[in-house]
């Protein structure tokens, strides 16, 4: 694979990520806000259903935490793309790289 697809492929997975993390947030908010808190209107029956939503939402969670490992991961490989790209090109660097100069 050519390293500029390579480079496209990486941002498209982590777009696609991202919007994948926004939706299972929204979901996790929606799943909690609707989440009945009355302890006095507690029956059997909402208790189950609130333990049942419960576990619904660990799973999301769950879920969540490896979409964000996943968006690590890829943030690294597309970084080290760059550098490639960078340290391969002929003319001019693809992207701009800033380095802090102390002293």
């Amino acid at each position: 694979m050519p390293r500029n697809d390579r480079v496209g492929h990486l941002n498209a997975r982590l777009s696609s990520l991202g919007n994948r993390r926004i939706n299972i947030n929204m979901a996790i908010k929606q799943m909690t806000e609707l989440m009945p808190t009355d302890n006095l209107l507690a029956s059997e029956a909402v208790l189950r259903k609130r333990e049942a939503e419960k576990r619904k939402v660990e799973a999301l969670k769950v879920e969540l935490a490896d979409v964000q490992r996943e968006e690590y991961e890829l943030g690294l490989k597309l970084h080290r793309a760059y550098k490639r790209l960078d340290k391969d090109a002929k003319y001019e660097p693809t992207t701009l790289w800033v380095r802090r100069v102390t002293g």
